[in-house]
């Protein structure tokens, strides 16, 4: 029964169909030496984690306000106040929520792979352990945090994972989500294409590739901290990705039934308000039409990224952004702004976005529609 690809069918969630598999599907196991089931084995590992989950935002601000103390001593009072603002960075959601949207997000893409071409059990039980561990690094503080994942694994799992290699293996799949290893973000290319563990054949860089993208797809409203943007009680240099994340209302795949080509379809709205405003991105003033520029961007050069690893199983062949400006006080005035990323004419670094409004533009186009509302 070793390397039965599974093929995940409409409304399925990876996780839950995953514990419902047969023993016989997934490497055996000693019940004589203690070993647990590979079901029971990723249940104990999400119950450790869960605690672990719910501390991370605090834990990287704890960690990254040490290290800021440290390498600041000496300095004068003004640039140790400066680079401790700077520092103390309020993440947004990398907790519970955060990882069961990746999980939904990555069962989306499965859904879409050939019916001879799914998972097998055990590849399900690799990529669901990396997904429960890949955010845990920052606890240890946000700077390369992809880094240190390993060090959680193997304190917290070490009798729930008894095999080093097969911890390792999961390490791998997680570490490669973001980041640089070896001076390079191409982090997938260092895993194999194929390996054999435990009499089973596992895709390293499809499953690598499916977790760096379903996590760059999990970035919507869910991860905003809404009781703190409503109080206002989110420092000044963390609103941007909050007010970001809260805009982002829907991530969605299509299908175009004419051509049967995949597509992402990204909405966001957010009030003139917000638009108008300035926040702060790393000591820079920014508009948040600006900050949904370069996300889009960056989610662009992951698309094409990770697409080079999840073809043949699936493809998506552009993103399609939508963004809606609502009048705070006039709901029927709204600015839309539309575009598509998508590869096209030569190969170059460089990705513009067409009919692009600049953040000013924005101010001032609901500026106008004041004083014309005054003049009328």
């Amino acid at each position: 029964m070793n390397n039965i690809e599974i093929h995940l069918a409409d409304n399925i969630n990876i996780e839950k169909f995953f514990l419902k598999q047969k023993k016989e599907d997934l490497p055996s196991f000693s019940k004589r030496d203690g070993e647990m089931s590979y079901t029971k084995r990723y249940k104990n590992l999400k119950k450790i984690f869960l605690k672990i989950h719910n501390t991370v935002e605090k834990m990287a601000m704890a960690t990254t306000l040490e290290k800021c103390i440290e390498d600041k001593l000496g300095t004068d009072e003004k640039e140790f106040w400066e680079g401790l603002e700077l520092a103390l960075i309020y993440l947004n959601n990398h907790g519970k929520g955060h990882v069961d949207k990746v999980i939904e997000k990555i069962s989306e893409i499965l859904r879409y792979f050939p019916q001879d071409k799914g998972l097998t059990a055990y590849e399900m039980f690799i990529l669901l352990c990396a997904i429960q561990i890949h955010d845990t690094g920052n606890t240890f503080g946000r700077e390369k945090h992809e880094r240190v994942i390993g060090n959680t694994l193997d304190v917290e799992c070490k009798n729930i994972i008894p095999d080093k290699f097969e911890r390792t293996l999961i390490t791998k799949i997680a570490m490669v989500h973001g980041g640089q290893i070896f001076g390079s973000k191409d982090t997938i290319k260092n895993l194999s294409d194929n390996s054999n563990f435990n009499n089973h054949n596992i895709r390293e860089r499809l499953l690598a590739a499916l977790l760096r993208f379903g996590d760059e797809l999990a970035d919507d409203k869910t991860r905003a901290d809404r009781y703190g943007i409503e109080t206002n009680k989110i420092p000044e240099y963390s609103k941007i990705f909050h007010y970001y994340s809260q805009s982002l209302h829907t991530v969605m795949i299509v299908q175009n039934h004419q051509n049967g080509e995949l597509g992402l379809v990204l909405e966001f709205n957010f009030d003139s308000d917000i638009a108008q405003r300035k926040f702060f991105r790393e000591r820079m003033e920014k508009y948040l039409i600006e900050e949904i520029y370069d996300r889009t961007i960056k989610m662009e050069k992951e698309r094409r990224y990770c697409m080079r690893f999840l073809r043949p199983y699936f493809y998506l062949s552009n993103i399609k952004v939508n963004i809606m400006v609502t009048d705070e006080k006039y709901a029927m005035e709204t600015k839309e702004i539309k575009y598509v990323l998508e590869e096209e004419g030569y190969p170059n670094d460089n990705i513009v976005i067409k009919g692009r409004i600049s953040g000013d533009d924005i101010v001032k186009y609901f500026k106008s529609k004041v004083i014309e509302g005054k003049n009328e």
